[in-house]
């Protein structure tokens, strides 16, 4: 169990820090300074705790606690383009891929190339049955 004795005063001065952020309200979102206060107590104290005693919300405050897409640190973006020409398209290397799992246990998992002239339901049903 966490113990909270003795978090009331840093607990206090921290909201008064929100609240005075709130009242000015400069800029978007909370400053990262704020948030990082309040993810390392989140961190000591319980993230349910915190975000009762600071008025933050849970999930935001989690994320950062956790060091989660929310941290505040820096994010990899990527952009990967498609043409629609290639979804629509089959290759000659494109390939199906099926599984099947029967009672629990059984496994089937079949990849054929996309033109295959293979009863695929004959199969499955033949295996499900067995």
């Amino acid at each position: 169990m966490v113990r909270r004795t003795g978090s009331e005063p840093e607990l206090k001065k921290l909201r008064e820090r929100i609240q005075q952020w709130r009242a000015s309200r400069r800029g978007r979102g909370m400053p990262p300074e704020l948030w990082a206060d309040a993810a390392a107590a989140a961190r000591r104290l319980g993230v349910s705790y915190v975000a009762t005693a600071l008025g933050l919300g849970y999930a935001p405050l989690k994320a950062r606690a956790s060091g989660g897409p929310s941290s505040g640190a820096a994010k990899s973006t990527a952009f990967v383009e498609v043409s629609g020409a290639q979804l629509l398209t089959p290759s000659a290397a494109a390939a199906v891929r099926i599984e099947v799992v029967a009672h629990g246990e059984a496994r089937l998992t079949i990849t054929l190339p996309a033109a295959s002239g293979l009863d695929v339901a004959a199969l499955v049903n033949a295996f499900v049955r067995a």
